[in-house]
C-alpha cells in the first residue's frame, strides 16, 4: 500500500511539472526543488504526527527479523530521499536520542513504556547511499539473551527508544521526519519470567529453620502455658501434646513488599482431623511478633474450631491453606492480598489451644509471590 501512494505522488508531481513546463521554459531550465532526506519509519503509524513504530506492526507486517541462533532481534529501519533531481549519493548520521526518549516516557502518551537499556542493543554510527539509489537500510539490532537474562521484569512493557539521523553529507534532512520512536512490545519477544518467591525455607527442611523464628505467645496464659512441638523435618509439624492443653506459639518470617500490590499466598497444609478448642491461623502484619503477646495484626485466613464450625475438625490432604482455610478475610480470595504498606511485613503462623487440643497439623511448599 505504501508503494502504491508513493507511485500516486509521483505521477501528481510529473504533471504538475509538465503542465507547468508546457507553459514556460524548457527542460533543461526547470527548477527541481530540494530533495530532502527522511525515515520512511516515522510515518508509518500515522503519517508522522507521531513518529512511533511499532514492533511488531499491528497489521501484521513483519518488520523485525528474529535470528534464533543467534538470539537476536534485527528491527527494520531505514533512511529515504524524495525529490526527483538526479540520484547522488549521500550519507547520514544515526545516533539514540535518548533525551527525547525519556520526555516521551515522562510524559506518560506511551502507556507502561520504560526506556530500552542501552547495554543489549546496537545501531550503526551511520549510513550511506550510493550513486543510483534513493534509499538504504539499517538495524537496531538487540540482544535478546541480555534482554531476558537482564531485564526480565520489562517482559510486559514497552521497550522505547528514539532514532534520530542528521548531518547529511549532501541534500538536507526533513526534520519533521528525522526520528522515529520505536515502540516494542517486550511480550513478543520475551518469556513470562518465573515468579520469585518472597518466603525463604519455604520447603521446610532442617535447613530451612535458619529463616524462621519461633515465639511463644500468651494472653493470659502464664503458667499453664504447654509449649508447641515445632519440628522442620520436610515439613512444618505442628502439635500441642494430647489431651486437654493450652498453648500459643509464633512462627514468622520478614518479607519485603509494595503498598498497592497485589500478592499471592499459597501452601500445603493437612490435618489430623483432631483438633478441638483450637486455631491455626496466618497472618500478613506490618509489627513484628513479640514474645508474650497475642499476634492480631491483619490476620488473613486460618481454621478455627469455635467459629468456623467443623473445617479444622475434617482430615485434610494436601489441601491448600488458601483454599481450605475456613475462617478470614482471605477465605474466598485464593490466596490474593494487597500489600498495606512499602517495606517490611510479616508472614505469621499461629497455633494455639485453649483446654483443647491441635492434633498434628503440617504445612509445606509455603509460597508468597507478587500478581502481575
Amino acid at each position: 500500500m505504501k508503494r502504491i501512494k508513493r507511485n500516486i505522488s509521483y505521477i501528481i508531481i510529473l504533471l504538475t511539472i509538465f503542465v507547468y513546463i508546457s507553459c514556460e521554459k524548457s527542460d533543461n531550465q526547470q527548477s527541481w526543488g530540494q530533495s530532502k532526506i527522511y525515515m520512511p519509519q516515522s510515518s508509518i503509524t500515522n503519517g508522522g504526527s507521531s513518529n512511533n513504530y511499532a514492533v511488531p506492526m499491528n497489521n501484521g507486517i513483519s518488520n523485525y527479523l528474529l535470528d534464533t541462533v543467534k538470539n537476536t532481534i534485527d528491527i527494520d529501519l531505514g533512511v529515504y530521499r524524495s525529490g526527483l533531481e538526479a540520484l547522488q549519493s549521500y550519507s547520514v548520521k544515526v545516533a539514540a536520542d535518548v533525551d527525547t526518549t525519556n520526555k516521551i516516557i515522562a510524559g506518560g502518551s506511551i502507556p507502561n513504556a520504560v526506556l530500552l537499556p542501552a547495554d543489549v542493543y546496537t545501531l550503526p554510527t551511520s549510513v550511506s547511499v550510493p550513486d543510483g539509489k534513493r534509499e538504504a537500510a539499517f538495524h537496531l539490532t538487540i540482544d535478546r539473551a541480555k534482554l531476558i537474562a537482564n531485564y526480565g521484569s520489562y517482559y510486559n512493557k514497552k521497550l522505547i527508544l528514539t532514532v534520530r539521523i542528521s548531518n547529511p553529507s549532501r541534500y538536507v534532512i526533513n526534520q519533521s521526519l528525522s526520528k522515529t520512536i520505536i515502540v516494542i512490545n517486550a511480550a513478543s519477544f520475551m518469556p513470562v519470567p518465573p515468579k520469585v518467591n518472597l518466603i525463604k525455607g519455604g520447603t521446610m527442611t532442617a535447613a530451612d529453620a535458619a529463616y524462621w523464628t519461633i515465639v511463644p505467645q500468651d494472653n493470659g496464659i502464664g503458667a499453664g502455658r504447654t509449649s508447641s512441638n515445632i519440628v522442620f523435618n520436610g515439613v512444618l509439624s505442628w502439635s500441642n501434646g494430647t489431651g486437654s492443653v493450652t498453648s500459643n506459639d509464633a512462627v514468622y518470617q520478614a518479607i519485603q513488599v509494595t503498598a498497592g500490590k497485589n500478592y499471592r499466598f499459597s501452601a500445603d497444609v493437612t490435618s489430623s482431623g483432631a483438633a478441638t478448642n483450637s486455631s491455626y491461623e496466618i497472618f500478613f502484619g506490618a509489627t513484628k511478633p513479640s514474645a508474650g503477646g497475642q499476634y492480631s495484626d491483619n490476620y488473613y485466613i486460618g481454621f478455627n474450631t469455635w467459629t468456623a464450625g467443623t473445617c479444622s475438625k475434617t482430615a485434610i490432604t494436601s489441601g491448600n491453606m488458601a483454599v481450605v482455610g475456613c475462617i478470614g478475610p482471605g477465605v474466598g480470595k485464593e490466596g490474593v492480598f494487597t500489600a498495606p504498606i512499602t517495606g517490611t511485613i510479616y508472614f505469621v503462623i499461629k497455633g494455639c489451644s485453649y483446654g483443647g487440643n491441635l492434633g498434628t497439623i503440617t504445612m509445606d511448599n509455603v509460597k508468597i509471590t507478587e500478581e502481575p
